[in-house]
């Protein structure tokens, strides 16, 4: 996993509400717009979860809406507390596990 947590958007889609330690590059407040060449703004929360997940450096390519700005990112999964990192969802101001 790529150690961020996401939100559903009030435009649709996903942002990011937060990221894990050492998470480089991703800003709380960015718009996730594609995984991999995967458009994101319809895609069910565990569509883009199972895109995000991936072994330990893993490389995964991320668009993102900053600003009015797209930005590509290249981000590695990477493990969270020694285990893989789970997304979290905050689904109607409350947090859960996908």
């Amino acid at each position: 996993m790529i150690g961020i947590m996401l939100e559903p958007a009030s435009h649709g889609g996903y942002e990011v509400a937060g990221t894990a330690a050492g998470v480089k590059n991703i800003q709380a407040g960015d718009r996730l717009l594609e995984v991999a060449g995967k458009d994101v703004a319809q895609a069910p929360f565990p569509h883009v979860i199972q895109w995000l997940s991936g072994s330990p450096g893993e490389p995964h390519t991320l668009v993102l809406q900053r600003g009015g700005n797209r930005v590509t990112i290249h981000a590695t999964a990477q493990p969270v507390f020694g285990k893989p990192a789970l997304p979290m969802a905050r689904i109607t101001g409350r947090w859960r596990s996908p």
